[in-house]
């Protein structure tokens, strides 16, 4: 431990009282006694204001990196009662505003006086600069769908066009394939299915740890079997463009929860 200069002079003071005290008790034992109550003084105000030195670098740490910055758009999205779902999404999008915007933060992009504009519910925030996507943001302005844009940083966002989310009924009419998926009988698999329910539409990624894709709910679900995967393989690849509809949530002879679902093109 790292001494201050007035402990220092503490501990000095109580080693040139001890001889004092043996020479004369009632003058050593005023010093030794003095200088004690001093090194306690001056230890308890240095851990005081260690103590406050880290909580102040603890806070001004806190302030300037925000704890947890969302890095890509929602993959579904509701406005005034309506689904949509995202479609196309874009990085390094460049962007301009007065204020400074809270990072992470999701604003709706519109077109105005020929401008390409973003704003929340208050009032316009900014714009959108050095887009190479201004004819496709015209495009789904004029047919009323959502545009979002988000600043991951002072300069830059992510952008994210959505389309109307299309229900099961108008899927049916559409490519699909039902399976049970596999390789979910460990416990995480297993709490996430709980946490779903029949009917309800999963997403679908791509896990390109063993290329195999994977149906997600509030977290993984399952993979999808052969059949899932060549369907998708088959009609383009892109598993963006297919969804799943869980049918059923039965409970095997093992006591571990199976998932059938349907995968739809949309």
């Amino acid at each position: 431990m790292k001494l201050n200069k007035y402990q220092i002079i503490s501990i000095a003071t109580i080693v040139v009282g001890m001889p004092i005290f043996y020479l004369q008790e009632t003058v050593g034992s005023v010093i030794v006694t003095g200088g004690v109550i001093a090194l306690i003084v001056f230890s308890v105000q240095k851990k005081k204001q260690a103590q406050e030195t880290t909580t102040k670098q603890v806070q001004q740490h806190t302030y300037s990196r925000p704890a947890s910055i969302r890095k890509t758009m929602p993959e579904g999205i509701t406005l005034d009662g309506t689904s949509y779902e995202l479609r196309y999404s874009y990085d390094n999008i460049g962007y301009s505003s007065a204020i400074e915007l809270p990072v992470g933060t999701f604003f709706s992009v519109k077109v105005s006086d020929g401008a390409i504009v973003f704003y929340d519910d208050e009032s316009e925030r900014g714009t959108v600069i050095g887009s190479t996507h201004t004819e496709m943001i015209n495009d789904y302005c004029r047919r009323g769908e959502p545009v979002l844009i988000m600043p991951i940083g002072k300069d830059s966002a992510l952008l994210g066009f959505y389309k109307k989310a299309l229900t099961r009924a108008e899927l049916e009419s559409h490519a699909h394939v039902t399976c049970a998926l596999t390789h979910n009988s460990s416990k995480d698999y297993q709490d996430c299915i709980e946490c779903t329910s029949e009917g309800s539409s999963e997403q679908i990624e791509v896990d390109y740890d063993d290329d195999m894709n994977t149906v997600y709910n509030v977290g993984e679900l399952g993979r999808l079997p052969k059949s899932g995967t060549e369907f998708i393989d088959d009609n383009g690849g892109n598993v963006r463009n297919f969804i799943a509809f869980v049918d059923s949530i039965e409970e095997n002879d093992s006591g571990k929860l199976n998932v059938t679902v349907t995968v739809y093109k949309k």
